[in-house]
């Protein structure tokens, strides 16, 4: 599957569940191929106002020193461009990144390092580096069980492969 068609699949699935596509949008000195957005009340999330943003590069092969500052734009962007920027995130409202690598080829040890690694920590916020690569069709994320916030972990784990694995 090549690049064209990957984002084409997965964009499909986020327009159809009601995400708002934006493309080819530059932001500190990265182009984000594409930005897809949604936001509502939630159950999952005790009822409060929840955003969803996949954001999506395309990198030839990349390491953890870049995907670090990918994914931290990732989650600048979603903070500033979130519904109620001006609002505390945690009184009533929270938002959750998907900074989606999509590669060519990566090596196993930042495969590794992105599969033990915790994600960022934020308060009432989420920040989840994921990689998809192109050449073998697989999806890596974070893969650890913290004790604080775990359950949330298999969630997010879950929306990741709902999404971001092509059809």
């Amino acid at each position: 599957m090549n690049f064209d068609s990957y984002l084409a699949s997965v964009t499909k699935c986020l327009k159809d569940d009601g995400y708002g596509i934006r493309y080819d949008v530059p932001y500190k000195g990265q182009e984000f191929k594409c930005i897809a957005k949604h936001g509502t009340f939630r159950a999952e999330f005790f009822g409060f106002y929840a955003e969803f943003f996949f954001i999506f590069a395309q990198f030839p092969t990349t390491n953890l020193i870049d995907l670090k500052d990918y994914s931290s734009k990732c989650f600048s962007y979603a903070k500033r461009y979130k519904i109620i920027p001006f609002l505390p995130f945690v009184l009533f409202a929270n938002y959750s990144v998907f900074s989606v690598a999509i590669v060519d080829y990566i090596d196993d040890i930042t495969i590794e390092a992105i599969r033990k690694k915790d994600p960022p920590k934020h308060s009432g916020a989420r920040e989840q580096m994921v990689i998809y690569t192109l050449n073998t069709g697989q999806l890596y994320y974070s893969e650890t069980n913290p004790l604080w916030g775990g359950l949330y972990h298999d969630y997010y784990r879950q929306v990741a492969s709902t999404y971001l694995i092509p059809d």
